[in-house]
């Protein structure tokens, strides 16, 4: 409970407003954040890529990178939890990259900050501390890009997180930790399946905003999968909805419909570089996609493309519904939270209340046994008493009989001679 309130009250004296993209690994959520970018600066790869909690902001001056490394105490925690999750990949990794060479030279080390005019280094650096297949990610928490072309409220704050299902927990408990405090979630779902933990996903996001459902909206990423995306993502929309609608989620139909969309961000992220693309991209990855969409002419198609990846209004919604409400958004936590702390310490007392009413009965009613007790014992001692006297005086009238019959025997005696 102390906890909580003191990461509340640091993240409403920072005053950032955060915009979380969660899911499980290779959910898409690295992709969609750079379709919203418009550049690929997050790690994407077939691999998990995002192992670093990556924060995107507008920048007043350059770009820039900002590092946040783990101290030794948080260092140590994260190896027990490596080893209590038994997990040899993470070591494996570890090794095979020679981490551990350059450990001493990061764990512990201050924040950093580094300024970048040159966009190829700028895109290098990050990659170095985000992505998985690079050493020097294993040593730093927290990544913060701040871009001077990002148009973006200073407050507002994009969150790339890794994976939900993180084989090492210390990280994917960074990610949980992250929707509890979020004013707004963007959950990636893949669009072509809704397991049991993706539901679980969706269900604990929803349960850390009770009382506004609506800052959640559920992408179902990689349409693109799909063999019919147009026509396959609505049945499966209408699977969805009927999770969604349920008051453990939205609770309101109109709401999840509003609030559910999907996204082709990849195709998208293509699309937009389609003039710098090789001919052998265009043929063997970005073809193919269209095709499913039942287009095959792509320069004819540019703009209609576009649209049936859906990321412009997916933005549209975004910038509309969630950035340009931030303030009243962030108001309304701050009203959140204080009643929920409220609602608990009004329990926490109610509880002691009753746990110290219990001790006081408990109490009183060890009193009134001890007086029971007493009042028995002085009863007792009175009938002790009693008997005593009692005794006292039947000894005292044999004594006086025996002395009496001895005096009768003795002068009977005397007689006798």
């Amino acid at each position: 409970m102390n906890d909580l309130f003191i990461e509340i009250l640091k993240k409403y004296k920072s005053k950032e407003f955060h915009i979380a993209f969660v899911g499980a690994i290779k959910a898409g959520k690295s992709t969609l954040i750079n379709s919203f970018l418009g550049r690929n600066l997050t790690s994407i790869s077939v691999t998990p890529e995002t192992a670093a909690l990556t924060k995107i902001r507008a920048s007043k001056d350059k770009d820039y990178i900002k590092l946040k490394f783990y101290n030794k105490k948080e260092w140590t925690n994260l190896w027990e939890s490596i080893d209590e999750s038994q997990s040899d990949i993470f070591k494996r990794e570890y090794l095979a990259l020679e981490a551990d060479k350059i450990k001493d030279k990061w764990v512990g080390t201050e924040d950093k900050k580094i300024s970048f005019d040159d966009q190829k280094e700028f895109k290098k650096v990050i990659r170095k501390w985000t992505s998985s297949k690079k050493a020097a990610h294993y040593f730093v928490k927290e990544v913060e890009i701040g871009l001077k072309d990002f148009s973006l409220p200073e407050r507002v704050v994009f969150i790339d997180t890794p994976g939900l299902d993180d084989p090492i927990e210390y990280r994917s408990k960074i990610t949980r930790e992250y929707i509890d405090k979020a004013n707004a979630v963007l959950v990636c779902i893949q669009a072509d399946a809704m397991t049991g933990q993706e539901l679980s996903t969706i269900y604990r996001v929803f349960s850390n905003t009770p009382h506004n459902p609506g800052k959640v909206y559920v992408i179902g990423t990689k349409l693109d999968n799909l063999n019919k995306p147009l026509i396959d993502w609505e049945k499966q929309r209408g699977e969805w909805l009927k999770r969604l609608e349920e008051d453990a989620c939205y609770g309101n139909k109109e709401l999840a419909k509003n609030n559910l969309v999907s996204a082709s961000a990849y195709m998208y992220n293509m699309l937009k570089q389609y003039d710098n693309l090789s001919e052998e991209t265009i043929d063997y990855e970005l073809e193919p996609m269209t095709k499913r969409f039942r287009i095959k002419n792509i320069d004819d198609n540019l703009n209609k493309l576009l649209d049936v990846t859906n990321i412009a209004k997916i933005k549209n919604k975004i910038e509309n519904e969630i950035i340009n409400k931030h303030e009243i958004i962030f108001l309304e936590d701050i009203k959140e939270h204080y009643e929920n702390i409220k609602f608990d310490l009004v329990n926490i007392f109610q509880n002691i209340k009753s746990e110290n009413q219990e001790l006081l009965q408990v109490a009183d009613e060890d009193i009134k046994e001890i007086k029971n007790k007493k009042i028995e014992s002085l009863n007792r001692l009175e009938e002790s008493k009693k008997e005593k006297e009692e005794l006292e005086e039947t000894l005292t009238e044999v004594k006086n009989l025996t002395r009496k019959r001895s005096n009768e025997l003795s002068n009977y005696i005397e007689d006798l001679l």
